[in-house]
């Protein structure tokens, strides 16, 4: 904190829970709070990109006509935007802390899937007119599927045989829908363009007023980098329209809330509508499918090597988000036709 702001000494430091990935806390100076967060670099091996991307997208939205919705971060005593403690190896940032906020894990009303959504139309908007070839790949491959799929290949290989054996019906599911990642391949090479995304589009990482769920800010900018608009949509659809925990084990209490994904569409499309081609459009229904299976591959290709990325609290629990993910492709492909029809619905009314 020194390195941010030497004049204080007296700081009390609270944990933030929430977050999976970096080391967040509440600093208290006085009447002034912060948020400190040390970035996981078992996670992000260059955290340095991070920290050049942030610095690009801040000061291009400094300069931009339009307001971001990304929450700024503060400079150092070096005019840098990161701290890094050359002993522990963590690289450090600060914020303000904003109070009246918070996050939530799940969607619970259509408004907040509205605002959410509203917020990383906005995001994609704001940086419309920025070249994607500025930002660094903080996660290479992040969501290709063809390499995740392979990843499943290599655990089946050397994976423990007795989760192999546990897992096979599953396995052969994953397996049936390898034609994602054949139409995957076929819309990106069809020549969708390339857009500034956040690539991390759960609800949890939008901060919402809590009085009236209104937009306050898109946080974790950690994986904005390139990417295709279909991948900040499908991992939204995702996320807010079944609105249960993704370690639900209970497959029956996971159904799709039409009325939260008709507020998600219509918040996301109100903010990028126009400048979205017919092919983006097209893309944004199937994006869904991929981010779930995305997700579906990558929690079982973990539980068949042991749990070495997602922490587990009860046995077998990758295996159960897995076979969660897999039951929410089920529903978005069993009513693909009624999410195509709102998405063109809620565009045309725009147009």
């Amino acid at each position: 904190m020194n390195q941010f702001r030497p004049d204080f000494q007296d700081r009390n430091f609270y944990v933030v829970a929430g977050g999976h990935i970096n080391f967040t806390y509440k600093v208290v100076e006085g009447s002034a709070s912060f948020l400190l967060q040390g970035i996981n670099t078992e996670v992000f091996s260059a955290p340095e990109k991070i920290f050049e991307n942030q610095k690009t997208l801040q000061e291009f939205a400094s300069s931009a006509s339009t307001t971001s919705p990304i929450l700024p971060q503060l400079q150092s005593l070096s005019g840098d935007y990161k701290v890094e403690d050359a002993a522990s190896g963590v690289w450090w940032r600060l914020a303000d802390f904003v109070e009246g906020v918070c996050s939530y894990d799940f969607v619970q009303t259509p408004i907040q899937s509205f605002e959410a959504a509203r917020g990383y139309g906005k995001f994609l908007a704001s940086f419309i007119s920025l070249s994607p070839s500025r930002l660094q790949e903080t996660l290479t491959n992040f969501h290709n599927p063809a390499v995740r799929f392979q990843q499943l290949e290599d655990a089946l290989l050397h994976g423990k045989k007795e989760r192999i054996a546990v897992a096979k019906k599953v396995v052969g599911r994953l397996k049936e829908l390898h034609w994602v990642v054949e139409k995957w391949t076929d819309f990106v090479t069809s020549g969708l363009p390339l857009r500034v995304c956040h690539n991390d589009t759960k609800l949890s990482n939008v901060l919402l007023y809590q009085k009236t769920d209104g937009l306050a800010f898109v946080i974790d900018l950690d994986t904005t980098m390139p990417g295709y608009v279909m991948y900040d949509f499908g991992d939204m659809m995702r996320s807010f329209v079944c609105p249960v925990k993704e370690n639900e084990v209970d497959l029956s209490k996971i159904e799709l809330n039409l009325e939260n994904y008709r507020a998600m569409v219509k918040g996301f499309l109100q903010e990028t509508h126009t400048f979205l081609t017919q092919d983006e459009l097209s893309s944004l229904n199937f994006g869904g499918i991929l981010l779930t299976y995305l997700m579906a591959l990558r929690f079982l290709a973990d539980f068949l090597i042991g749990d070495k990325y997602y922490a587990t609290t009860f046995e077998n629990e990758n295996l159960a988000r897995t076979k969660n993910q897999l039951r929410r492709i089920t529903l978005f492909l069993n009513n693909s036709d009624q999410l195509e029809s709102i998405i063109q619905e809620e565009y045309h009314l725009l147009k």
